[in-house]
């Protein structure tokens, strides 16, 4: 954000209007996460960014960014069971399917 104003009251202030536990913001209006997300728990976010002046009656402005969360592969396969038990006849013949593991 730019403000055209001299002095302190051109100074440029920013803020985050929610999700303060979630990311953080720098002087320089450089937004970054606080914490590791997770695609899997949420996967977007309507950030709130605020831009204040330094006036002794600040003005401010308000920004929606929008943030997509990627998913990436962190989660391995998981068994519904720790163990099968199946019963199988002998002389079967070659290729019979006894059991399907979804």
């Amino acid at each position: 954000a730019t403000d055209p104003d001299a002095g302190i009251n051109g100074q440029v202030h920013y803020s985050l209007g929610n999700f303060n536990n979630l990311f953080r913001i720098t002087s320089n209006g450089s937004i970054y996460t606080a914490v590791k997300l997770n695609r899997e728990v949420r996967d977007y976010y309507e950030l709130v960014v605020v831009a204040t002046d330094g006036a002794v009656h600040p003005r401010h402005s308000t920004l929606t960014l929008a943030i997509k969360v990627l998913d990436i592969d962190d989660n391995s396969p998981v068994f519904t069971n720790s163990t099968y038990t199946v019963v199988v006849e002998e002389n079967l013949p070659a290729g019979t399917t006894f059991l399907k593991i979804e």
